[in-house]
């Protein structure tokens, strides 16, 4: 029979950098619409598999001088490629003892029709609107909350800026998921350790995009106080994602950008996006530097938010992982 060790060992093998196991019932509470029970009603375990974002596909840029690897190699090709692949050899290994495994990737392109926000790296979205088919079911589809599973499976904690923390990695990984109903031993949720509430990733964003966040509150299945993060405003973030921040994006022209409404307080900075006006300032962007393959965006930005939070708990001395040079030259200070 398979456990909780040889799943995860097997999965490792097969290219996962992390694995934790959580159970359904601690997704009591959550919306319909985003838990994974009304996918699998009758999974016993939820195996949470984290793939590490590069570190050196960001060097490109820390120093402003490429763009293209962040968003290949460490978004691209981990959802479309790789994780895929080390996802189905999980699945059929679990199949192969004769239980069910569920598969969960990313769903980067799609939202529910009622949900106000969009995906940074991946624009536009469709939008979803479907009803129930059987009474007491949710409407498909079920999305998950990616960062809300991966706490609850043990991976690692709800850092301030609304990202998943691990002592592996810091805030670079991805996930994907199986429901399986194999009883698996669980791994404990952990608390918050990492992240000291520095606030260095809400100043980071060149688009000020939590200044419009939305608080939220974490909520654990022990009943026990739940911690509080903010999640940035989506559209904002997307804006600055793509590189609407001129002063740091060297592709786009400026006279460009001052051709669309509100030209002038874009190149301020001042600008607050929107679904329409990310219409037309991504036409302007992409003529400048092209998006990814399979519709991601650029990313311009370089996450700036996490190259934050990294160095920030790496200078620390937190994580299990060091490494001879930080991320951000210390004669440029920490971005």
């Amino acid at each position: 029979m398979l456990t909780a060790e040889a799943i995860k060992k097997y999965a490792m093998d097969c290219g996962a950098d992390l694995v934790s196991i959580g159970t359904p019932d601690r997704f009591e509470g959550t919306d319909p619409k985003s838990d994974p029970r009304c996918i699998a009603p009758h999974a016993k375990s939820v195996i949470c598999m984290g793939f590490r974002v590069l570190r050196g596909s960001l060097r490109g840029n820390v120093e402003g001088t490429q763009f293209f690897q962040y968003p290949e190699m460490s978004v691209v090709h981990l959802d479309e490629v790789y994780i895929p692949m080390v996802l189905r050899k999980v699945v059929c290994r679990i199949e192969d003892e004769g239980y069910e495994a569920v598969p969960l990737r990313s769903e980067p392109d799609r939202r529910h029709s009622d949900d106000p926000d969009t995906n940074p790296e991946k624009h536009p979205v469709a939008r979803i609107h479907a009803v129930s088919v059987r009474e007491g079911t949710p409407p498909p589809d079920v999305m998950i909350d990616f960062n809300q599973s991966a706490v609850l499976c043990g991976m690692g904690e709800m850092g301030l800026g609304g990202f998943v923390l691990t002592v592996q990695y810091g805030p670079l990984q991805r996930f994907a998921f199986i429901l399986t109903d194999i009883e698996l031993a669980s791994d404990p949720i952990l608390e918050r350790s990492l992240c000291d509430d520095c606030g260095k990733c809400f100043q980071a964003c060149p688009g000020k995009a939590y200044s419009n966040g939305t608080e939220r509150v974490f909520h654990y299945p022990d009943g026990k106080e739940g911690t509080k993060f903010l999640v940035p405003d989506s559209w904002q973030c997307a804006a600055f994602y793509m590189g609407a921040d001129y002063g740091s994006n060297p592709f786009v022209n400026p006279e460009d950008l001052m051709k669309l409404p509100d030209g002038k307080r874009i190149l301020e900075g001042t600008k607050q996006f929107d679904a329409d006006s990310i219409e037309a300032l991504q036409e302007v962007l992409e003529d400048a530097y092209p998006g990814m393959r399979f519709g991601y965006n650029a990313a311009i930005c370089g996450r700036a938010c996490w190259r934050a939070c990294l160095g920030h708990l790496e200078e620390r001395g937190v994580l299990e992982r060091s490494y001879k040079h930080p991320l951000v030259r210390l004669s440029r200070g920490v971005e």
